[in-house]
């Protein structure tokens, strides 16, 4: 009883925030439970990036810069844990198949313009939202210390009763890899 609940106390909980919209209920934000301890809410698109680094999303609708709509389907997520310097090196792969769901403006890119578009972009989007996230509100998108000991029993050993110098001591990486594919 005692390993289930020191493992669920350190699980990231993202709460969706309802209000009422004419009669229909509309998720504006979701609040943040990290450690069982409530650290504000965060925005929509933010909680979609951590659901779609924690393998929890079935697609994911995101639009480049450039204003092409592209969906993201058999999204796969995989985690490697290690040691970095004087923390731990969270690194997420993310592969999938995306297709075009509205053109943007301008001249039409090939597939390969879009494919490195999408896996450049989504990289470096999710690498700012991590970011911001483990600064403010203290939050690791990725939900790795859950799986620290399974990974990496050595920083198990390290933070396993020290959730908050794991947390500061983390860095996260990301490689995208997306297909693309015809309609």
């Amino acid at each position: 009883f005692l390993q289930i609940f020191l493992y669920q106390a350190h699980s990231l909980l993202l709460i969706p925030v309802l209000i009422n919209n004419g009669g229909v209920p509309s998720i504006t934000e979701y609040a943040v439970m990290d450690a069982f301890v409530y650290k504000g809410n965060i925005s929509v698109e933010k909680a979609m990036k951590a659901f779609l680094c924690q393998n929890l999303l079935s697609h994911f609708l995101y639009r480049l810069n450039s204003g092409e709509v592209l969906e993201i389907r058999n999204i796969k997520a995989s985690m490697e844990i290690g040691p970095e310097e004087d923390g731990a090196l969270v690194t997420i792969g993310l592969t999938g198949d995306a297709q075009v769901k509205m053109e943007g403006e301008g001249q039409a890119m090939t597939r390969g313009q879009l494919k490195k578009k999408l896996n450049r972009q989504l990289t470096e989007s999710l690498t700012k939202t991590a970011e911001e996230l483990l600064e403010e509100p203290g939050m690791d998108l990725s939900n790795s210390f859950i799986r620290l000991g399974g990974y990496h029993r050595e920083l198990y050993k390290k933070y396993n009763q020290d959730y908050s110098n794991y947390l500061e001591c983390l860095s996260l990486r990301f490689q995208v890899d997306m297909n693309m594919i015809n309609e």
